[in-house]
Order: C-alpha cells, then structure tokens, then sequence
C-alpha cells in the first residue's frame, strides 16, 4: 500500500502489499508487520504484527514512543496475563513492558507515535 498524506481517506486492502520481517535491536527474528501508514514525519506508525508460534518478544521499553493495540488473532501472554481477540494494551513512552509470548501466534494492529524504531 502505498500512503499518502495529501488525501483526507485512506484505506488498505488486505490483499495489498506483503508482509516483511520486523527489524529492531530487542527483536528477535521471525516477527512480520505490515505496514499501513509509515512515519512520515508526524511521528505516526500503523502497522499489523505477526508474530509465529513461540515467539516471545523479549522485555524492552522505547525512550521516545509510545504504543497501543489491538489483539486481532490469537494470544499475547504477558505478566501472567492472556490477551485475546479484541483486548488492547497501551504502553507510554518510558516503561518496559515484556516479555510477551505467542505460544499459539498472534496477530496485532499496532499504532506507534514518536521515534519508530521498527523497519
């Protein structure tokens, strides 16, 4: 998909584009996200994230961003608890959150504001 910021609608297919693999220094490998709309400047980020069976996203915490989603497909263990289909989680910049586990996979739509460090 590609974004544009000058229209005031935008809207993504769930045929278009592909999946890539997520890249940041506390990831590990095998996670995917999709991105919806990039920073482009604004500090804004959406983005779907895949994560396999077993994954497990280690303890982290972004200095300069802030994120909130969406379950949108299976589980996200976290601090003793299970999210699924439809919870949400906010994490405001500064705080480590993790570790999170997908012993099944999951799906998330994500939203990020401020420095992305995900490509």
């Amino acid at each position: 998909m590609t974004f544009d910021s000058t229209r005031l609608y935008q809207r993504a297919m769930a045929d278009e584009g592909g999946w890539e693999p997520m890249e940041a220094d506390y990831l590990p490998a095998g996670g995917e996200g999709r991105v919806y709309k990039p920073d482009e400047g604004d500090g804004l980020t959406v983005l779907m994230a895949r994560f396999p069976a077993g994954y497990v996203e280690p303890r982290h915490v972004h200095h300069d961003m802030e994120h909130w989603g969406v379950v949108v497909e299976g589980e996200m263990h976290a601090e003793g608890k299970v999210s699924g289909i439809g919870d949400y989680f906010y994490v405001p910049v500064g705080v480590e959150h993790g570790p999170f586990s997908y012993p099944n996979g999951c799906t998330v739509f994500v939203t990020m504001h401020g420095k992305t460090e995900i490509q």
